[in-house]
């Protein structure tokens, strides 16, 4: 009990070899982690710029991707979780949208902090939905695209009441709104299949 109370190095503890190891592994648990994120961000930017180059061939000056399916199920099945795969933000909320040269994810307060994180060196600005200053999907798509400018959103992912709101925010800036794209049938090649289940 001779230590008890009194300040010990740490060396008479940790051989410098030791101590040597032990900071070696935290480099690499930091590299590691760097890599994984590095490596995280290049898909998304890939993801990004596959949608961007589906958009220009159509003429779509932006594209929404909403987390719904056809059903307005309470759980998404991984067919339709598209938001997440060109997003990599996989929580229950969230709604992306993505022009020609920026992107924006809106979320609600529950996933601020996680939606921030997984966000950051990405092409993606984080919307805080329901706080001041934070614009709805329509008032930002207005005031971002030109008049012409047409925005697409999969027709069968998205309600009636979504896309009436959108247009009266949308038409009187001269921008129209397509349903009839699923640019996701196209670029993510490894899409999950349709449920089992799904209802015909």
């Amino acid at each position: 009990g001779f230590l008890r109370g009194k300040c010990v190095p740490a060396s008479l503890f940790f051989p410098a070899r030791m101590q040597s190891a032990l900071h070696n592994k935290n480099i690499s648990s930091q590299k590691n982690k760097q890599n994984h994120t590095a490596m995280h961000n290049e898909n998304i930017n890939s993801r990004v710029a596959k949608l961007r180059a589906y958009m220009q061939e159509r003429g779509l000056s932006a594209f929404i991707i909403p987390t719904t399916d056809p059903h307005m199920s309470e759980y998404t099945p991984q067919h339709w979780q598209t938001r997440a795969w060109i997003t990599g933000f996989d929580g229950s909320a969230g709604t992306a949208v993505v022009t020609l040269n920026k992107a924006a994810l809106w979320t609600d307060s529950r996933y601020f902090i996680a939606a921030a994180s997984v966000l950051e060196g990405t092409p993606y600005e984080l919307m805080k939905q329901g706080t001041d200053g934070t614009p709805g999907i329509g008032e930002w798509l207005a005031a971002t695209l030109e008049s012409g400018g047409t925005a697409g959103v999969d027709g069968m992912v998205v309600t009636q009441a979504f896309c009436d709101e959108l247009a009266a925010v949308l038409m009187p800036k001269g921008i129209t709104l397509d349903l009839t794209h699923d640019p996701f049938a196209e670029i993510y090649p490894d899409r999950p299949a349709l449920p089992d289940n799904s209802v015909t």
